[in-house]
């Protein structure tokens, strides 16, 4: 028996409903950083996860009730290595520097 990836998914998840996150982003005055915050209402930091690259940004969070998936495509590619992320009651503040490709 096959099982398929929408069975696989919800093994994983279990009977918890799948949301995506609010994401609201903006960039800074100098165009020089993207500020993304993401909001996961009662997951805690310990169950956040994230993938990163410098084109894209995927995040996974599971509350007590709810898993909350979702993604973000940066419109300038951005330095990964310079990203910072914080978090706070169920808020992840992100800074991600655009890529600086001319550097000395």
């Amino acid at each position: 028996m096959k099982i398929t990836r929408s069975e696989q998914t919800e093994r994983k998840m279990g009977k918890k409903e799948i949301f995506p996150p609010v994401i609201c982003s903006s960039k800074d005055d100098y165009n020089q950083v993207y500020h993304i915050n993401f909001i996961l209402p009662g997951v805690k930091k310990e169950n956040i996860s994230f993938r990163l690259n410098e084109k894209k940004m995927y995040i996974e969070g599971e509350s007590e009730h709810f898993m909350y998936l979702g993604g973000f495509d940066f419109l300038k590619p951005i330095d990964p290595m310079k990203t910072s992320f914080h978090f706070r009651d169920g808020e992840i503040e992100i800074q991600a520097p655009y890529e600086n490709k001319f550097r000395d």
